[in-house]
């Protein structure tokens, strides 16, 4: 299981703008190892950051991807096999009890 420090910030202090350019992003760690079930090893290189304050938990990626892919036909689960998108999951141990997951595309 991968393990991964999200690193605290003071409250209320990060400006979220959709461009990751507040300077709290940088002490962040970033994260690169990421795996990919179609295409070993992934053809796009992905980064992570995660910051916590006493209100939120803030996560953000940057895909490096030239071929964007994005099925604005559908808004539902249909569209998931067909856009592309990152996915976050969280599990306190192997058990998967409890299990988290969050899939994101470039729409938002």
């Amino acid at each position: 299981m991968k393990e991964y420090l999200v690193k605290p910030i003071p409250t209320n202090q990060l400006h979220i703008t959709g461009k990751a350019d507040d300077r709290l992003w940088k002490i962040a760690h970033i994260l690169t190892d990421f795996g990919s079930p179609w295409c070993d090893p992934p053809d796009t290189a992905t980064e992570f950051r995660a910051l916590w304050d006493d209100e939120s938990i803030y996560f953000m990626f940057q895909v490096f991807d030239t071929s964007i892919h994005i099925d604005k036909k559908s808004t539902g689960n249909e569209s998931i096999n067909v856009s592309d998108r990152v996915e976050l999951f969280f599990r306190r141990d192997d058990s998967l009890d409890p299990y988290y997951c969050l899939e994101m595309d470039p729409t938002g």
